[in-house]
């Protein structure tokens, strides 16, 4: 029998909480930068760029606090799920949403099992989602769901 190695929850929660502080680190830089550029720029239509800039970037702050916050101190209650069964919740969550980004569901799963917090996910999946929005060029967004070339998924 052949598995893939599981990485344990705290490892993965570590890493999101390490990235997720870089990020704010120059989330805070260009916030800076633009108070700065805001006290130099006398134009007005250059003001009100620096200050939409501003607004995006506080956005996005929040944005990855609430992100972050899921990975605090976790306590996940991982269950194994058939693969296709935790995409259909996704796709269902999603769909009931309102003014949402067009997804594109591409099912490439075969009879895969995972081992994760369904709840926890569907939260993490939910502001990907959100965040694929805000940036959003209108176009819509891909998801395809499939097992590793050659591996069997393992449990997070």
């Amino acid at each position: 029998m052949n598995s893939a190695p599981e990485i344990p929850w705290k490892r993965v929660a570590g890493f999101v909480r390490q990235h997720t502080h870089d990020v704010r680190n120059g989330l805070n830089s260009l916030d800076l930068e633009t108070t700065l550029l805001n006290e130099l720029v006398t134009d007005g239509e250059a003001m009100a760029s620096v200050e939409r800039i501003q607004k995006q970037l506080r956005a996005l702050a929040v944005q990855l606090r609430s992100l972050a916050a899921l990975f605090q101190d976790p306590q996940p209650f991982a269950a194994p799920i058939h693969a296709r069964v935790l995409l259909e919740i996704w796709r269902e969550k999603h769909a009931s949403l309102q003014d949402v980004l067009e997804v594109l569901w591409v099912d490439e799963l075969g009879d895969e099992r995972v081992n994760v917090d369904v709840s926890m996910m569907a939260t993490v999946f939910h502001e990907l989602l959100a965040n694929a929005t805000d940036f959003s060029t209108g176009d819509p967004v891909t998801v395809t769901a499939r097992a590793a070339s050659g591996q069997r998924p393992g449990s997070l």
